[in-house]
C-alpha cells in the first residue's frame, strides 16, 4: 500500500514540476500603461504603500489625489527632503511585486537563497516556490 502512496506522490510531483516550468518564462511584470485623469495607482513609500487616483497627467508630471507632491511622468518618481523617495506605480503591478515578495520569502523560508547579484528571472522564483509548497505538502 505504502509503495502506491509514493509512486502517486511521486507522479503528481513530476506533473506539478513540468506545469510549474512551463509557465515559468511567460512571467513579466505588467508594463506601466497610459496614465490619465481617474486612474486609480498606488503610491510606494518608504513606510507604506497607498493607493491614489489621477487628478492631473501632464506631459512632464502626474499629480495625485492625497499625496502633496508630483511625480514625473517618465521616471513616475519624486524626491522629497532628505531623498525620501516616493514611486508611483500600477495597482497590477503592486499585486505582482507583492505575489513575488511572498514567493522570495517562501524561497527563504524553505532554505533557498537567491543571488542577488544575478537573480533567477521572476518565472522561476514563481515555479520554485510553488514547487517548495508542494514538497512540503507531500511530507505531511
Amino acid at each position: 500500500m505504502a509503495v502506491a502512496s509514493d509512486t502517486h506522490n511521486r507522479l503528481c510531483l513530476k506533473i506539478a514540476v513540468l506545469e510549474a516550468a512551463a509557465a515559468a518564462h511567460v512571467v513579466a511584470r505588467p508594463s506601466d500603461g497610459q496614465v490619465k485623469v481617474g486612474d486609480t495607482l498606488v503610491v510606494i513609500g518608504p513606510r507604506s504603500d497607498n493607493e491614489v487616483t489621477v487628478t492631473k497627467a501632464g506631459q512632464a508630471w502626474i499629480t495625485v489625489s492625497g499625496f502633496r507632491h508630483r511625480f514625473r511622468r517618465d521616471t513616475r518618481k519624486t524626491s522629497i527632503g532628505y531623498g525620501s523617495e516616493y514611486q508611483l506605480i500600477t495597482v497590477e503591478q503592486h499585486e505582482y511585486d507583492q505575489r513575488l515578495r511572498q514567493a522570495r520569502e517562501r524561497l527563504r523560508d524553505a532554505g533557498i537563497a537567491l543571488s542577488s547579484i544575478a537573480p533567477p528571472p521572476d518565472g522561476q522564483i514563481f515555479a520554485f516556490a510553488a514547487l517548495a509548497d508542494l514538497l512540503e505538502k507531500n511530507e505531511d
